[in-house]
């Protein structure tokens, strides 16, 4: 590589560096969305919930990322008769997305992303490449099947 190669080449990721990004603002987004879908697998089983054949149950940890710093978050725990299904969020910054939650369930374990329209989907298949469906109450109708 030439010397001028070399010097275009660093002063290009100087300045593509130097875009801020908004982490406080991405932070909340984050919070925010895994509120909203706190709320929506809330009312999908709410006439279970009613009838007591599914209880929650939700414990708050402490997350650390770079740039957003450390912050709490609730992790929802789905108690379906002596089976236990946890939606354990990883953090914002993820590759691809702007957050991960791990649904972990007693037979398996399933991926949400957060995509770049802070809309969750299920990752269906992870190679060659990535595939996502919609989480919705019909998938997560599946992915409780499949995890537990």
């Amino acid at each position: 590589m030439s010397a001028a190669k070399l010097q275009e080449f660093i002063r290009s990721r100087s300045k593509s560096s130097s875009k801020q990004v908004n982490f406080s603002g991405r932070k909340k987004a984050w919070i925010d969305s895994i509120t909203t879908l706190y709320q929506e697998v809330d009312k999908w089983l709410t006439p279970l919930l009613k009838d007591k054949s599914v209880r929650f149950h939700k414990t708050t940890v402490e997350i650390a990322e770079d740039h957003i710093g450390t912050y709490q978050i609730d992790i929802l725990h789905i108690l379906i008769g002596k089976d236990k299904v946890s939606f354990i969020p990883k953090g914002a910054l993820v590759i691809g997305g702007n957050g991960r939650i791990d649904i972990l369930g007693p037979r398996a374990s399933q991926t949400l992303i957060l995509n770049k329209e802070y809309m969750w989907e299920i990752v269906s298949r992870r190679t060659p490449k990535p595939s996502f469906i919609p989480f919705t109450e019909e998938s997560f109708l599946d992915t409780l099947r499949q995890v537990m």
